[in-house]
């Protein structure tokens, strides 16, 4: 008798390693794909360069080492420690105007001994979304004005440095999806309005003021890309060139001619994708995206099921920011937006970009609760 209940000892044993791990299995299926279709283009781009793949690789370790670390947090760990990731976030943020690794004329990265060269923009995917959730998880609906000051302080702060960096591609993407967070929060649609009528004045302020001559060469160049082949719309016109030129199937992995022949700048950043579009084709590309929207839809399914409004506002907030900076970045390849330096997550190479990404989704897992 003993005998025929071991079988059913071990596998509660197994029931309950997995329940203690705290992983949705959904979630993580569709991050491995990402991960995985990236990893096999990007082996054959930084073919030439062992170091950097293995460097990528080594990241991604860290990242889904962290997801799962991250993943095992309670919510209230989160809600109690959100105040200083916030302000150790804003604090790396004016280190690297000061103290910064300048690269290509911007001040973006801190390069301390014995600790891997990174970026602090990369934090606020996670902590800005935190931290408007601290704040409002408590705050009545629909939101008083004074709240939506207090947000505007939150949001601005972080992102006026990343936009003296100056990153401008970052504080777009990242406003933004803070302010789907407000949103989400419950306020009212004339404060809406109103936010896009001011939107459209600011635009034109920055146009006449704010834009630095590289930014307005961009969005010149995104209207026409012909003006300046060799120059400035050589980006977009060899990224059109490789998606268009990869068909249904693609010329092979490491046979695409834009990408081996360096004819596509940045193919390993933030034009990976033109790379897989060149390389798998149709086929790859859909996949890719496929793999993508079902990330999003599992993120926001698990959002809803969070138990508390903190969870859900924090989830939602971070998943719009993974949203955003995906279908920005596949726009941007297609030549639908200018070029605003937007890497495609999961798949472009970067370390502290893939770490932060796979931290939050393990953030996300944390804040459903078990």
């Amino acid at each position: 008798m003993t005998d025929l209940l071991q079988p059913d000892v071990r596998n509660t044993r197994r029931i309950n390693w997995l329940y203690s791990a705290h992983v949705d299995p959904w979630l993580v299926l569709g991050i491995v794909l990402v991960l995985a279709l990236g990893l096999t283009v990007m082996s054959g781009t930084l073919g030439h360069a062992p170091s950097m793949l293995f460097r990528h690789v080594f990241l991604i370790f860290v990242g889904v080492s962290a997801l799962f670390v991250m993943a095992q947090i309670p919510e209230h760990t989160y809600l109690g420690l959100t105040p200083l990731v916030y302000l150790g976030s804003v604090a790396l943020l004016v280190y690297v105007l000061f103290f910064g690794d300048e690269a290509n004329g911007a001040m973006r990265w801190i390069d301390w001994p014995l600790v891997p060269r990174f970026q602090p923009s990369e934090i606020l995917k996670v902590s800005l979304p935190l931290s408007l959730a601290w704040y409002l998880h408590d705050k009545p609906t629909p939101l008083r004005i004074w709240d939506l000051v207090v947000c505007l302080v939150i949001i601005g702060i972080p992102v006026g440095c990343v936009y003296a960096q100056p990153d401008f591609g970052t504080t777009v993407l990242v406003t933004t999806a803070c302010l789907c967070v407000v949103f989400l929060a419950g306020l009212q649609w004339r404060w809406i309005l109103a936010a896009v009528g001011l939107s459209v004045i600011g635009f034109i302020v920055a146009w006449r003021v704010l834009l630095d001559e590289y930014q307005i060469q961009r969005i010149m160049t995104f209207l026409d890309p012909d003006r300046n082949p060799l120059g400035a719309g050589w980006n977009i016109i060899q990224s059109k060139i490789a998606l268009g030129s990869g068909g249904a199937t693609g010329k092979g992995l490491g046979e695409g001619t834009q990408s081996q022949l360096s004819f596509l700048p940045e193919g390993h950043t933030d034009f990976m994708l033109a790379v897989i579009g060149e390389e798998l084709g149709f086929v790859g590309t859909a996949s890719l995206l496929t793999f993508f929207f079902f990330i999003f839809a599992r993120g926001m399914t698990m959002s809803r099921k969070c138990p508390t409004r903190f969870g859900r506002l924090a989830s939602a907030g971070f998943l719009m920011m993974f949203f955003g900076y995906m279908i920005t970045n596949v726009m941007m390849v297609s030549g639908l937006l200018p070029v605003v330096g937007a890497p495609l997550p999961l798949v472009s190479y970067g370390g502290t970009s893939v770490i932060t990404i796979l931290a939050g989704f393990g953030v996300v897992i944390a804040l459903r609760g078990r």
